[in-house]
């Protein structure tokens, strides 16, 4: 710094190192003349080659700088006058303190594992055995490397269903994260000991590498958008809000130790901004990357964008589907076509200062738009590799015993929750393409016909107890309400429930005489109301504090189940139907999306390790719990919070569910090492 100059400079870090342990460092006064004898000598003392010829302690360096009567041993120091020393002293430690930050800095630029160290590129499968045990690509990245590359955590399966497995790269095999049970879009600590995590129940949990307990953050009800874990102990999520019965959200951030929940971004709703998601710290403090969706799901109206965190704006940067930070000082965006590129990016500025430029093809996109990728500040890059799928998903028949069968082997797609006609014969969904709407499929290599064609986003479709009708939700109005159809289409939609509140789902009981439905955006958050067929009135059925939402009704109108986070994880209760006056807790652990089978002597729901269980119903004059047994595990099939994504036939022998697609022809992950020595030879340095 008071040179202008490093003391050693060479064409080469090899070269550097060689003068370093060979050459006595040149005086600071042989490059900058004007520098006070005192202050060049402390620096020659502190550049000295032995430890003993060095000052055995900052303070010392510190009290030579700011001695003017310091000299080596064959050193004269210069006399001073008096003005002149009372001149100097002050900048004295000025020069003190950026000579002590120089020289730490020039330790740590030589000692450290470092971005900018070069090496041969190689390239390699990593096989992971729980990945190839069934395991298919779920929304988001499920990989994550350690800053220093020496870990791989991800999540495969285990036993009882999904969990986070840890890979030390020297080791040949992994080993379970205690607490990573559920766990999705994982994303590591600044210090590679913990890392963070979204679970099926949409909860914000972390894991300890080092033995620790597990933490939870957020218990329920954030969107699955990604995580980010920045170096001053702020984690970045996607807190969730809902607006017009839609889960639409910016980025938000909490701090790890605990504390209120602070919206960082703001959607654009003039751009159709519907989420932000994904979010990758720029290191600095500065800036969020993440990635813009102006349709869920819909990869074509993905952006990659930057917020500044000084004033909580953003701007759009380029079209993309996930973003990583590279400490060579650029972006890394894959795009919808499994391309990845480099851009230039300044760090303090938030704008990239160079095109993009083609590194790599044949990342793998899964339909939703995410890949498995993960970037090590230390050169290393995995993901998992495959082909563009636009319509991986796939309808099918599983029986208890786990086999599963494609209900139409031609038909596949983008695909949400739907349900079972009553004589079985018929399946209503929804499908996401261009927005959403109801479509009805004749089982099972039947026609497929769309049921709606307002509004942007339709369904959670359920039967009439008849079969003639179905009801679904619609935004087609100022609100999220509820409309029916006939199943033939011979009839215009009709607005069957208009509610202050949006509708997040809605049915008719067995009987035809109640429709019971749940309703967001309240004080109380989500409830559960209904009300007799052709009256007004309301019955609040419950209306905790808590979010309650995925109500059913036993088939003899007796008993609600439903999903409430009352306890801080969601859970499976069970209470008398209209009343309020006792209530059972049916699940452990987690539960979501009950379902009672047609003789009302079971129910179903996912459990907290995402599998499907069922739960013995005792018959009696009141609800008798009995045992719960695991039946099928979820891994791979799609899951549906505040509904449900499966439906069982009526002799309970088999369930339709919609099984996620795989990105390639297998689960393995491609690994770069040195990568960043050839982003260099491509991209060159920002």
């Amino acid at each position: 710094m008071l040179a202008g100059d490093p003391p050693y400079t060479g064409s080469t870090a090899q070269a550097v190192v060689a003068k370093v342990i060979t050459e006595k460092a040149p005086p600071v006064t042989a490059m900058r003349d004007t520098v006070p004898a005192h202050v060049n000598a402390a620096v020659a003392k502190a550049l000295a080659k032995m430890p003993a010829d060095r000052f055995a302690t900052a303070a010392a360096f510190s009290d030579a700088l700011a001695n003017p009567g310091f000299a080596l041993a064959a050193t004269t120091a210069a006399p001073a006058a008096r003005e002149e020393r009372g001149r100097i002293a002050p900048l004295v430690w000025v020069l003190g303190t950026t000579t002590l930050v120089f020289a730490a800095l020039a330790a740590w630029g030589l000692l450290r594992p470092s971005s900018q160290v070069s090496g041969p590129v190689t390239r390699y499968d990593l096989t992971l055995p729980e990945l190839e045990a069934g395991l298919v690509t779920n929304f988001g990245s499920n990989i994550a490397l350690s800053p220093d590359g020496r870990r791989l955590v991800y999540a495969g399966a285990g036993p009882n269903g999904v969990q986070l497995w840890l890979r030390e790269r020297n080791r040949l095999a992994a080993q379970p994260i205690p607490g990573g049970d559920g766990a999705h879009q994982v994303f590591f600590s600044p210090d590679g000991q913990r890392v963070g995590f979204i679970t099926g129940n949409r909860a914000l949990r972390v894991a300890s590498l080092t033995g620790e307990p597990p933490v939870t953050l957020v218990d329920s009800g954030i969107v699955r958008g990604g995580g980010a874990w920045d170096a001053d102990g702020y984690v970045y999520f996607v807190a969730g809000a809902v607006q017009g019965g839609l889960r639409i959200a910016g980025l938000s951030r909490m701090h790890v130790t605990g504390g209120a929940i602070t919206p960082v971004t703001t959607l654009d709703t003039l751009a159709s901004e519907q989420i932000h998601a994904f979010p990758e710290v720029i290191p600095g403090g500065r800036g969020i990357a993440f990635v813009i969706q102006e349709e869920a799901y819909q990869a074509e109206t993905f952006h990659i964008a930057v917020a500044d965190l000084r004033t909580n704006r953003h701007r759009v940067l380029m079209p993309g589907t996930s973003v990583r930070w590279s400490p060579t000082g650029h972006l890394i965006v894959v795009r919808r076509d499994g391309s990845l590129v480099a851009v230039p990016f300044d760090a303090d500025r938030l704008e990239a200062t160079g095109p993009p430029t083609p590194m790599l093809e044949g990342v793998g996109v899964e339909a939703q738009g995410t890949s498995d990728i993960a970037l090590s500040s230390t050169g290393t890059l995995m993901y998992q590799p495959g082909v563009v799928n636009e319509n991986p998903e796939q309808i099918v028949w599983r029986t208890r015993s786990g086999t599963a069968t494609p209900v139409d082997t031609s038909w596949t797609g983008n695909f949400g929750p739907g349900s079972l006609s009553p004589d079985g014969t018929r399946l209503a969904l929804e499908l996401v393409e261009t927005g959403t709407h109801v479509w009805i499929k004749q089982l099972d290599a039947g026609p497929f016909t769309k049921m709606t064609f307002e509004g942007t986003v339709n369904g959670r479709p359920t039967w009439t107890p008849d079969g003639r009708s179905i009801l679904f939700t619609s935004n087609r109005g100022e609100n999220f309400d509820v409309y029916t159809r006939s199943a033939d289409g011979s009839s215009s939609p009709e607005l069957l429930l208009d509610h202050e509140r949006p509708v997040t789902s809605a049915f008719v009981s067995r009987d035809g005489r109640w429709l019971v439905y749940a309703v967001a955006g309240g004080e109380t958050q989500s409830d559960i109301f209904a009300r007799r067929m052709g009256d007004t009135t309301e019955v609040r059925l419950v209306a905790s504090g808590a979010d309650e939402n995925a109500p059913a009704l036993s088939p003899d109108g007796r008993w609600l189940a439903y999903v409430s986070g009352e306890s801080g994880t969601p859970e499976v209760y069970v209470r008398p139907f209209p009343t309020e006056q006792a209530r059972w807790q049916v699940s452990t652990g987690g539960g979501s999306e009950p379902l009672w089978a047609s003789n009302g002597r079971e129910l179903f729901f996912r459990d907290g390790n995402n599998a499907i269980a069922s739960m013995a119903v005792i018959a009696g004059p009141t609800f008798t719990p009995g045992l719960v047994t695991p039946l099928l595990s979820g891994n791979g099939f799609a899951v549906e919070a505040g509904f449900r994504e499966y439906d069982v036939t009526r002799d309970g022998d088999r369930f339709i569910m919609n099984r996620l697609g795989t990105v390639g022809a297998d689960a393995r992950l491609i690994v770069v090492d040195n990568w960043f020595t050839e982003l260099r030879e491509r991209v060159g340095r920002p």
